[in-house]
């Protein structure tokens, strides 16, 4: 991208130093519904009376209450930022509120624009009556939907087009696109959803709208008005009060989100990848990864229809810490077990965010990352926002021998050194610093920043770096450059080598997410001059562990032999159960093989349960022959049937834990009882405890890669929850349901690993 260079006058660069004083409501006027024009927003409350209280897996009250949606006006990280932006450009807290508080902002209360003049309501964030009301912006007399019949004509007594027509021509000007909080909320009360054939005991219509990713491009693609660029080529962007004569047309008055300086750009992205065509093509839509279709009813009334692709109103994204915040600061406000689901849900939709592949090459460690979202990853609003990778090399006393990317949870920091960190900076350019008497370079005052430092975040499958430069979120290099070799055209991956030190015989790899960072919490604290929501913030931030980072994705390899020891290749086998007794006591001997393929493996510990005349767990470690030998000893009970029973084994230089609790080596009348099995003939499923208050944890152990599913299913056969669903390689894994916002009942989990099934019951009694 040529890069443009900006004369500015001695006397311009004057009014440069107190231009961010000067900001007004007007610099941050946008088209759309204006204060007033949406009419009477009702409360979610009243929703929930149909369209909550039935089915906690998969009503939209429930879910939604969960989701950071229902807390976007709640958050302590983003009053903290908007006490700070607020400073730097007064009243851009105005764009900001459009979207946190749509119901605040239409009625008149974001003035102030620190949020001071929101009242409870105002606080449900992006409410169901604003979504539902939503209207897709397009020039009068214009169809969007031509081909759509139902759009067409007369359902549930409206034609949806002229019901959109009628209120698009009292919005002057209609915004051009579906961005930057510039909505289009009708007056009419009558709800629009994607359904023409719902009942309800409302009026109601029907709206395709709701169906396309371009609906949550209204507040996922977001730019600072009050930053412009002169030339669709430049890379850093002009203050817009400070522009030349006669300069303002050109530089995107005309409300062009291309034209602003972009501050996310998470539907841009999706628009680049190659997710953005039909679903007859293989495309999706933001709502098929945040909305899942899942089987219920949207709403309790008997004669609402069951639906198998129901949206489930989760809007689940990736932060796992704000949650815990919310519930905290505005416990007699929100329901706490919608927000712990919603947590979990959270770090479920992380786990399946990307691929790690590790592999050895040479005598190097090599780690791909593997986007698998619509958009780039990380995403979203960059401040604070991270990624990355961290490796640890043991040797083989289990002695770490070095680490890069090493996090240490008391102090919430990051050894950013040789550390592959996965983020954007924004800040400011060296004319722009040199004006306002700041350091050239990343900054977190996103409301007068002007260039993007820095971007290496992974692009989604299918992308072209035309396509992001178009969007305004390229790639940019170390240099503050738009890069287009960093990522090729499609490649969605990033790979990264790791010299492997000396003496290291196995590398633990983990890739791991954080909502925020240390610096940027002390930054808002340390930069507010105005109130306590740094402060606040700070406070909650330390109570709350820091924003502790998610493990979104990990790998063990063996670095013996240039290669991983695949699961499938290590078993476990009971070579000899043998009783012995005397008038006192029973001596209880089980040898157990371990090998891999028909190597035996020496270091294993074998982990194992006795029962009988004397219980107890007891474990060995194998010898050089891959035996080991298990001992117990009943004392004043030499009579009796007992048996050893198999829970697991484990080795450090695999790579994954293998259990099998349900083997048996039982011994009765026998002196010597001969069994052989192989611990991983079988994929496998533990559900526990059972019965369950709440949470569940689930360990699955798959026997072959390949498609995962586990399902979770109510006693009437509906399907409630998924709680893996991609291709992993075989291994052992474990997830957690967290059944507290669920009604008592049978619970069913169904594992399909490939062709293989498995289901174990659960009894939620709370």
């Amino acid at each position: 991208m040529k890069k443009s260079v900006l004369i500015v006058p001695a006397i311009i660069l004057v009014t440069f130093l107190i231009a961010i004083a000067a900001t007004t409501l007007d610099d941050f006027f946008l088209p759309g519904s204006q204060i007033g024009q949406s009419g009477n927003i009702e409360t979610p409350d009243r929703c929930d009376n149909c369209h909550g209280g039935y089915d906690l897996a998969v009503e939209p009250a429930f879910n939604w209450r969960g989701s950071m949606k229902a807390h976007a006006a709640r958050d302590p990280l983003f009053y903290a930022c908007l006490a700070i932006a607020n400073q730097d450009a007064p009243d851009v807290g105005d764009l900001c509120l459009r979207c946190h508080t749509p119901d605040g902002w239409l009625n008149g209360r974001c003035v102030p624009t620190d949020g001071s003049a929101l009242n409870n309501n105002d606080r449900q964030g992006v409410q169901c009556d604003f979504c539902h009301k939503l209207v897709k912006p397009t020039e009068l007399g214009i169809n969007p939907f031509p081909n759509d019949v139902d759009y067409n004509r007369s359902v549930y007594g409206t034609v949806s087009y002229q019901a959109d027509q009628t209120y698009l021509a009292n919005i002057i000007p209609i915004p051009g696109t579906t961005a930057n909080g510039m909505y289009i909320a009708d007056s009419n009360n009558a709800k629009r959803g994607p359904f023409a054939n719902a009942t309800g005991r409302h009026q109601m219509i029907y709206s395709p709208f709701h169906k396309e990713a371009a609906l949550c491009g209204t507040c996922h693609d977001v730019s600072n008005p009050a930053f412009v660029r002169q030339n669709l080529d430049e890379e850093e962007y002009v203050f817009i009060k400070n522009l030349p004569a006669g300069h303002k047309d050109l530089a995107g008055l005309n409300y062009d989100l291309r034209n602003m300086f972009p501050v996310e750009r998470t539907y841009s992205e999706y628009l680049a990848s190659g997710y953005n065509k039909p679903a007859s093509q293989g495309g999706k839509s933001c709502q098929d990864c945040h909305m899942k279709d899942v089987t219920g009813k949207g709403a309790k009334m008997k004669d609402a229809p069951l639906r198998t692709d129901l949206p489930l109103h989760d809007f689940t994204g990736g932060n796992t810490f704000v949650p815990l915040m919310v519930k905290d600061k505005y416990a007699a406000e929100v329901n706490a077990a919608a927000l712990d689901a919603g947590i979990e849900r959270s770090r479920q939709q992380l786990r399946t965010a990307a691929d790690l592949i590790v592999s050895k090459d040479g005598e190097n460690l090599s780690v791909k990352i593997v986007n698998k979202t619509g958009h780039k990853l990380p995403t979203g609003y960059p401040e604070g926002r991270r990624m990355w990778i961290n490796v640890k090399f043991f040797d083989s006393n289990n002695v770490l021998v070095e680490e890069s990317g090493s996090y240490d949870l008391g102090s919430a920091v990051l050894t950013t050194t040789g550390t592959k960190i996965y983020e954007c900076k924004p800040g400011f350019s060296d004319l722009w610093a040199s004006a306002i008497g700041k350091t050239a370079g990343p900054s977190f005052n996103f409301a007068i920043n002007n260039k993007i430092w820095f971007d290496n975040r992974i692009p989604p499958a299918g992308f072209t770096n035309a396509a992001l430069i178009a969007g305004q979120s390229p790639v940019v290099d170390k240099y503050g450059n738009v890069s287009t070799s960093m990522y090729s055209d499609g490649q969605n991956f990033d790979i990264t080598t790791y010299p492997i030190p000396t003496g290291a015989t196995r590398a633990e790899v983990r890739l791991m997410y954080q909502t925020t960072s240390k610096e940027y919490v002390e930054f808002l604290k340390d930069e507010n001059k105005t109130n306590n929501a740094g402060q606040e913030l700070y406070n909650l931030w330390v109570k709350h562990g820091k924003s502790a980072p998610e493990i979104m994705n990990e790998s063990i390899l063996n670095l013996h032999g240039g290669g991983t020891a695949p699961i499938a290749q290590m078993t476990a086998t009971f070579l000899k159960v043998t009783r012995e007794t005397n008038k006192k006591q029973a001596n209880g001997y089980a040898e157990v093989k371990v090998v891999s393929g028909s190597t035996p493996v020496s270091g294993a510990i074998v982990y194992a349960d006795f029962s009988g005349p004397s219980s107890g767990k007891i474990e060995a470690l194998t010898g050089n022959d891959g035996i080991a030998i298990l001992r117990s000893r009943a004392v004043n009970n030499p009579t009796g049937t007992w048996c050893f029973t198999l829970t697991n084994v484990t080795h450090k230089d695999y790579e994954y834990i293998i259990p099998k609790p349900y083997t048996r080596a039982c011994e009765g009348g026998l002196k010597h009882a001969i069994i052989t099995e192989n611990l991983i003939a079988e994929t496998n499923l533990m559900v526990y405890p059972n019965p369950s208050s709440g949470r569940a944890w689930i360990n699955y152990t798959l026997y072959e890669p390949g498609h995962t599913r586990i399902s979770v299913i109510n006693s009437s056969g509906q399907s409630v929850a998924t709680l893996m669903d991609k291709n992993l390689d075989a291994g052992e894994y474990s997830t957690i349901w967290d059944g507290t916002g669920y009604p008592n009942g049978v619970y069913y989990f169904r594992l399909t690993n490939n062709q293989k099934v498995v289901t174990r019951p659960l009894i939620l009694k709370k």
